[in-house]
């Protein structure tokens, strides 16, 4: 069977890394994705968000392979069969309503072709316009509970991230967010502002987990300081009322 000598890389797959690594880190994945369609070079590493971008990647390219090679085997089947079956009914394909042209058609003029160009290219951009209509993401933030600021200036993030802004998109963000807001008590807009002061384009659970650990850490350092500076006070003082 032929070896399919290309390989997508979805937009999905691709936003969702670089909303989370820097250039570097997306730079180490790219090439490790290129190794292994390559060569099958497996990729290992212990930073979590690395090998989440990378299996993404890896497993949606599992999944174009697979389709291409049944549709390999389906035309090597029906390459043995004589090609693609037939209609029993119809063997050689000719329509019924098929007729031959009497008289050669004639040629629009040019006024008529330039005015079939026009109203092509308006209905093209009526057609742009009802299928922008139909779908909007801010609304979508707004409605499910983020702050309109909030879900502008996420937007905005996302717009310098290059991120498009489909139906799809919101979808998996959407289900994303619910389930870090069921899961740790948080807001809508508590959950995208943390993705906005990140200036992350996509949001995932563990991301929310990381930026929690290194705030409590933080906390716990403050802490430690203030009362080690407490406790020499008040040693300094009980050392004063002595003298």
């Amino acid at each position: 069977m032929k070896v399919k000598n290309s390989i997508l890389l979805h937009e999905e797959q691709l936003s969702v890394a670089m909303g989370a690594l820097n250039n570097e880190q997306l730079g180490e994945v790219i090439r490790a994705f290129a190794d292994w369609s390559f060569s099958g070079k497996e990729y290992s590493t212990d930073n979590g968000m690395l090998m989440y971008a990378y299996k993404s990647l890896v497993s949606q390219a599992e999944v174009d392979i697979a389709k291409y090679k049944k549709i390999c085997e389906r035309n090597r089947l029906n390459g043995q069969r004589g090609g693609r079956p037939r209609n029993p009914e119809n063997p050689v394909g000719f329509l019924e309503t098929q007729t031959n042209p009497t008289e050669p058609k004639k040629a629009d003029n040019d006024k008529d072709n330039d005015k079939d160009k026009d109203n092509d290219i308006i209905t093209i951009k009526e057609k742009r316009n009802i299928q922008e209509k139909k779908f909007d993401f801010k609304s979508s933030l707004i409605d499910m509970g983020v702050d309109t600021q909030v879900a502008s200036d996420w937007l905005q993030v996302r717009k310098n991230k290059r991120a498009s802004n489909t139906k799809t998109a919101f979808t998996r963000l959407k289900s994303e967010i619910e389930k870090i807001c069921a899961a740790r008590g948080m807001t809508p807009t508590e959950v995208v502002s943390i993705a906005v002061e990140r200036s992350w384009q996509g949001i995932k659970a563990e991301w929310i987990d990381n930026v929690t650990r290194s705030a409590q850490a933080s906390l716990a350092t403050t802490q430690s300081k203030v009362s080690a500076k407490t406790t020499e006070q008040d040693w300094l003082n009980g050392w004063i009322d002595e003298q």
